[in-house]
Formats: structure tokens, C-alpha cells, sequence
């Protein structure tokens, strides 16, 4: 009966997702998506005499598909295709597919998403971060024309392992230093707040990461785990963050750029001591926090339940109470104030201003707005040891490269950088590449 059930005619045969794309593309088709779900946990047929017996069958189930979503090994797959012959040169090579072909493994949907997310073809592209278009700089269009748009497709993908690695190995360095302000002796304390700073910047930049879906294949994964992980410690979430950010991609230095308050200070002379003392009152971060993430948390601005919930705000008072609680504990309390929060909202945001502005400002630039985007800056920084360390986690520092394809992931970009440099991109753009996040602030003073 067992044999039956499984090999019946209705029943299409079991495939891999690499063997169903083989038999695909032996028909003339060309695999656009591939898109991993499970059957909805109630349709399941539970063979069992008792309920109390179907009710530990189906959590068994239920637990096998939260596995599988993780792993990527789903029960169901759908892909979507295009036949060869119709095929056409269209938006992809500027911006990946449009429902997703360049993260097509991070959805896990029921059948009906998966034919409304087939009809919007061709019009999430500029509504999703997993293929937010870069503004048409002559920068970013010379790069697209330089590269090998076959190469640039086979940098797509998801390194879960690595990914875990990295987080495991940033959390090592921040409970380190942690410890040591608590426990250590007091000449201790400046050294470990150098690091739990650094960690701070680290955990803003794996928000930027994940918020391009490049983390796990499954969308509510990805964005759990930077919620949890990096975006609540530091009080903030992954999808307001998204949202702001993607006008940086679409609209780059124009008013409509939502983080261009990064880069459009005038910091020649003077005028970087009154922004440095600004940004030491921490008054500009509080400014920023409550504009930023306060209203669109609080206020409930977003009508998706999957963004920005209350059990992120939870999440946020859990981490901070609990290292409030730990200050309190080891005698230290102040520490909370002077090593976390503090440097949160003043050093934090001040290094990201320079690491911005170095990326994104014309040369001596004068605070004209309108020259932010006449036309758009984009730079890579190649940057020593100690920059890498401090303000360019997650390959940050390859700018140019990710404006020009935001879905490769940050674990490919250096690939993709020396791809342009054998092609003599910098060659011929010696102006976008530099040295340090600091050389265009020491310059302006």
C-alpha cells in the first residue's frame, strides 16, 4: 500500500533540485527561480488511530519542515522557467531577477504565494532588496559593461556555514570584551570598549547584509536571525532598516535617498569640529534613532506582521535589561551607559559618517546637497588591517561593487572585485578606489 501511495501515476517523481533543473533544461527550458516550500502542516495525511497519536505524528512533521526550511531541503519545490528560444536580454543584468532568481532559495511559500509571486514578475524588482537596482551612476554603468555577466550570475548563492562561523566568532569578541570590562582590573575598561565599539559597527553591518536577503535562502530566516543576533542588541530591526536603505540603492545622493544624512555633511575646516562635538553629545544619534527606527516601531507604520513586531521590541529590551543586569551584578552598572550605550549613539554613528562620506562625497564637497547626486559617488576602500577590522566587516569596503549587483552576497565580493580589476576596470576608474575610510575626512580638515 506504502509502494502504491508513493509511486502512483498522479505522484511526479522525487528530484533533487540540481536533478529537477537538469531534466528542465534537457526540454529547452532555462530555470529562472527555484523556490523550496512545504505543504501546508494541516493538508499532511497522519495515519494514526488516536489523536493524542496525530498530534505527535504532525509536530514530528512540523519539526522535519522547520529542518528542511533551514537546510534547504524542503519537501516541495517549484521552479519557474523560460524557454530558451524567447529568452531575453532584459533587467536581470542590472539587477537580478525580478521575483527573485538571485536569491530564488530563500522563499519558503505555500502554492498560492507562489502564483502571486509569479504574476509580479518584472515588478518587485524595485520594491525588494534582494534585487534593489543601483542608480544609474557612469560608474556603475561602465562597471555592468565591463564584466562578465555569466561570472557575476555564479556568485549568487547562500553560505549558511559560514555565515553562522562569522556570527559565533563576532559574539566570541564581544562577550570577551564584556568580560573583561566586568571583571578585569580598570586599565582594562578602555581597551574593551574599543572592542565591544567594533562589534557595534559589525552588528550594523550584518543588518545592511541581511537586509539584502543574503544570509539564508528563507526570508523569515534571515531576518530572525539578524533581529536576534545583530539588529535588537543595538536596538534597532532588520526591515526598517530595509526600508531606508533601499532608497540608497534606487535613489543615490537625491532627497529621495533616505540615508543621504550620511554623507551630506560639510566636514572641511571648522565646520568637522562643530559635527565631531555634535556627534560626541550623542544628540545626533538619539535624533536619528527616534526619526529612524522609534516612530516606524512604535507607531506601527508598516501593516506587515512579519515587520517590525513587538516581539522585536521585546528582543531589544531582553539583550539590553540583561546587560544592564550583568552591570549591576559585577558592581560596574555605569558601564552599561559608558561602553555600550554612549559609544551607540555618538562614536557609532560618527564612524559611520566617515565611512560614508568617504564612500559617497565628491571631492571637496562644500554641504551643496545637490552636488551628492550630480553625479552619484560610489567607492571601494581597500583598507588596512586594523579599518578591515574596525569599520569594514562583511566586505563592506567592496562599495562600488555592491551598488553595482546588491544580490551577490559579501563572502563573493572580493571575487568580484578582482573580476573587475582583471578587467581593468580601477584601471581606467583609478578615482573610485582609495586607501582609507579616514582620507577624504583628513583631506577636508
Amino acid at each position: 500500500m506504502a509502494f502504491d501511495r508513493l509511486y502512483s501515476r498522479h505522484h511526479i517523481h522525487h528530484f533533487t533540485c540540481a536533478s529537477l533543473a537538469r531534466l528542465l533544461q534537457g526540454e529547452g527550458l532555462r530555470p529562472e527561480a527555484t523556490i523550496l516550500h512545504n505543504a501546508p502542516l494541516a493538508s499532511i495525511d497522519i495515519p494514526a488511530s488516536s489523536a493524542a497519536t496525530a498530534l505527535v505524528l504532525r509536530g514530528g512533521v512540523g519539526l522535519l519542515f522547520a529542518l528542511g526550511s533551514f537546510s534547504q531541503r524542503t519537501y516541495l519545490q517549484t521552479i519557474i522557467c523560460r524557454r530558451h528560444e524567447t529568452d531575453t536580454a532584459s533587467q536581470d543584468d542590472r539587477t537580478g531577477p525580478a521575483i527573485g532568481t538571485s536569491q530564488a532559495r530563500q522563499y519558503n511559500l505555500t502554492m498560492s504565494e507562489v502564483e502571486e509571486r509569479a504574476t509580479r514578475v518584472g515588478k518587485s524588482a524595485s520594491q525588494a532588496m534582494i534585487d534593489a537596482p543601483a542608480s544609474d551612476t557612469a560608474a556603475i554603468v561602465a562597471c555592468r559593461r565591463m564584466v562578465d555577466m555569466e561570472f557575476v550570475r555564479s556568485l549568487k548563492g547562500f553560505d549558511v556555514p559560514r555565515v553562522v562561523a562569522l556570527t559565533v566568532v563576532m559574539w566570541v569578541q564581544l562577550i570577551g570584551a564584556w568580560a573583561v570590562a566586568l571583571l578585569g582590573p580598570w586599565w582594562a575598561i578602555l581597551p574593551a570598549a574599543v572592542v565591544v565599539v567594533v562589534c557595534q559597527q559589525a552588528m550594523v553591518l550584518w543588518v545592511h547584509e541581511g537586509s539584502h536577503f543574503t544570509l539564508h535562502p528563507s526570508r523569515r530566516i534571515n531576518d530572525l536571525w539578524v533581529d536576534l543576533f545583530f539588529a535588537t542588541p543595538v536596538g534597532i530591526n532588520v526591515w526598517t532598516y530595509r526600508t531606508n536603505h533601499l532608497t540608497h540603492h534606487t535613489s543615490l545622493g537625491t532627497e529621495d535617498d533616505l540615508d543621504r544624512w550620511t554623507f551630506a555633511f560639510d566636514l572641511r575646516g571648522w565646520r568637522a569640529l562643530v559635527r565631531l562635538l555634535e556627534f560626541a553629545s550623542g544628540w545626533h544619534g538619539i535624533k536619528v534613532a527616534c526619526k529612524k527606527y522609534g516612530t516606524s516601531i512604535v507607531l506601527g507604520r508598516s501593516q506587515d506582521q512579519e515587520r517590525a513586531q513587538p516581539s522585536r521590541l521585546l528582543m531589544a529590551a531582553a539583550w539590553n535589561l540583561s546587560l544592564f543586569g550583568l552591570c549591576v551584578l559585577a558592581g560596574r552598572w555605569w558601564l552599561y551607559f559608558a561602553i555600550w550605550l554612549y559609544p551607540l549613539l555618538s562614536v557609532t554613528v560618527l564612524l559611520n559618517v566617515l565611512r560614508t562620506a568617504a564612500e559617497h562625497q565628491p571631492a571637496r564637497y562644500d554641504g551643496d546637497v545637490g552636488k551628492l547626486c550630480s553625479p552619484p559617488i560610489v567607492r571601494t576602500t581597500i583598507p588596512p588591517f586594523w579599518q578591515k577590522w574596525g569599520l569594514y566587516q562583511t566586505n563592506f569596503n567592496y562599495h562600488l561593487e555592491h551598488h553595482t549587483f546588491p544580490y551577490v552576497p559579501f563572502f563573493n565580493l572580493p571575487r568580484l572585485h578582482q573580476h573587475l580589476v582583471q578587467r581593468g576596470f580601477y584601471s581606467q576608474h583609478p578615482e573610485l578606489i582609495q586607501t582609507s575610510a579616514l582620507a577624504l575626512f583628513a583631506r577636508a580638515v
